[in-house]
């Protein structure tokens, strides 16, 4: 049975106010650092791409335009945290040495609190919660 416009509107609006408390967790750990929010997530999804991914195919790994992609690449080439390849009509987008320095140091603090908001659930929950997501949202 599919899925009704009811219940979608409610996960929709759950998934809305998580990724509102998590980028709010995120944000208390990297004040401070030379990025914001949109570009460490930026940065994190490029983690999974360690050969690096068209700046389209990040920009909707992200949830942005390829325009708004660029913009976030602009910034953080600037600050050599990534690099942009050009191949062919395209570019290629991967993170730098700086870039995965970055994120090694600030993982353990965020994942640490990411973890104290996901407390309620049970391990076996958020195993679970993780992988109904990913039938959603596929990452490589």
């Amino acid at each position: 049975m599919p899925v009704s416009p009811e219940i979608a509107w409610v996960v929709s609006d759950q998934i809305g106010h998580a990724y509102a408390r998590l980028l709010n967790a995120t944000q208390s750990h990297i004040e401070g650092e030379e990025v914001r929010v949109p570009e460490f997530v930026a940065m994190v999804i490029l983690t999974n791409f360690p050969e690096g991914i068209t700046q389209t195919t990040w920009g909707t790994y992200q949830g942005v335009s390829r325009q708004r992609a660029h913009v976030i690449a602009k910034k953080l080439v600037a600050q050599r945290l990534v690099e942009v390849e050009r191949v062919g009509r395209g570019s290629r987008v991967r993170l730098t040495a700086d870039g995965h320095a970055l994120i090694s140091q600030l993982q353990p603090a965020v994942s640490a609190h990411l973890a104290s908001l996901l407390a309620p659930l049970s391990q076996q929950e958020a195993e679970t919660l993780s992988s109904l997501l990913s039938r959603v949202l596929p990452l490589p």
